[in-house]
């Protein structure tokens, strides 16, 4: 059976499990990130007071993880969590956040009618991929785009610019 692209990495329908060079690649950034905390962001960098609340879809729990702590350190809320298209739906229909994080991929379907249920709300989003923008539809292609592997930084900058002027920014502590 030929592999198929998720996430990150390339998945093998013959082994179930993604090539050992994307776990190799995520489990560097993961290893990295005491070192950032030492980094200029710092905890918090919303100095608007308010507490941005993110809602994230995302089916590699590893992913999952390692976004959950990198939005804690920058200061914001995680109010929900989906890693399937059913579950992602209700949330985006039903969660008050200001924003989310939509992996593209989710296993075997994608996160585009998430984005339309969002869009449909006004809350912005940004999307995750391991493909860059070419996996994006046409409709899409005006949203960021954080490419996997990203970094605590790259996360900062890709929720920066989703929010606009939505929440005052502190860059450097």
């Amino acid at each position: 059976m030929p592999e198929q692209g998720v996430g990150c990495g390339a998945f093998s329908a013959q082994t179930g499990s993604l090539k050992e060079k994307s776990r190799s690649s995520w489990n560097q950034t993961l290893s990295s990130r005491l070192k950032r905390r030492e980094d200029s962001w710092g905890p918090g960098y919303f100095v608007s007071g308010v507490r941005p609340r993110v809602l994230v879809i995302e089916d590699e729990p590893i992913i999952l993880m390692l976004l959950e702590e990198y939005l804690l350190d920058a200061g914001c809320d995680l109010v929900a969590s989906a890693a399937t298209l059913e579950k992602a739906l209700v949330l985006a229909a039903t969660e008050d956040v200001d924003f989310a994080i939509l992996d593209v991929s989710l296993g075997a379907q994608s996160s585009f009618p998430v984005a339309e249920a969002l869009l449909q709300r006004d809350i912005p989003f940004l999307f995750a991929s391991g493909f860059g923008s070419q996996a994006l539809p046409a409709q899409y292609r005006g949203h960021r785009i954080l490419a996997k592997p990203f970094d605590f930084a790259e996360l900062v900058e890709g929720i920066d610019a989703t929010l606009g002027n939505r929440f005052s920014l502190r860059k450097g502590a």
